[in-house]
């Protein structure tokens, strides 16, 4: 960040780095004005769609997240082996109710990058939406496969197991997703306080 601050101060690459810090600090407005602006100083940026779109879909703004659906595209135009913004589209096209865009995006996903634990989640959502859940304890187990720390499929996998009536992997289940959520809990906690004592740190650089 250093030398390219020194040699390109102004390039659409500077813009790109600094936006996420900016995130990390919560200065979201900061953070997306630095992704258009280096959208604007270079078109072909690779990555800023995908990034300024998650900017975007983290807002309130409703405008802002219909704004991200077409960033998400555009990267995925741009880039059509982009896994993570056929993920990203096919949660937007499940928010809305459309279904079939749903699991066309988390399938082509999955495609994609078969072990990717976020399209093989969204898949077995859909198909639970969709009252077709032949297939999901599959997509589950696979989803845990490719990310044992995934909360959520741990979490469906023990209600999957439950229904069955297979009480002791309903429990397993049920107890890694307890043990990963007091986890990262503790470690919300500890990146909470050390967020604080570097403001602290800053504030008082800063009064010197």
């Amino acid at each position: 960040m250093l030398s390219l601050s020194l040699v390109a101060p102004r390039s659409g690459q500077m813009h790109q780095i600094m936006a996420p810090e900016l995130a990390k600090q919560g200065q979201m407005e900061a953070a997306i004005g630095n992704f258009r602006e280096g959208l604007r100083v270079d078109p072909k940026l690779p990555g800023v769609h995908f990034e300024l779109a998650e900017a975007l879909n983290a807002s309130d703004s409703l405008e802002e997240k219909a704004e991200a659906k077409h960033e998400y595209e555009t990267a995925l135009s741009s880039n059509p082996l982009d896994e993570k913004s056929e993920c990203r589209l096919g949660a937007i096209a499940c928010q809305t109710g459309d279904m079939q865009g749903s699991v066309s995006h988390h399938t082509r996903a999955a495609q994609l990058q078969p072990d990717d634990s976020e399209a093989l989640l969204g898949l077995a959502k859909d198909l639970i939406e969709m009252n077709e859940t032949q297939k999901e304890q599959g997509l589950l187990e696979r989803a845990v496969q490719g990310d044992p720390t995934n909360l959520v499929a741990h979490f469906r996998l023990a209600s999957v197991h439950r229904l069955q009536g297979k009480t002791a992997d309903a429990k397993r289940e049920l107890e890694e997703y307890q043990k990963l959520k007091d986890m990262k809990d503790k470690l919300r906690k500890i990146y909470q306080q050390m967020r604080v004592q570097v403001m602290e740190r800053d504030s008082e650089e800063k009064s010197r």
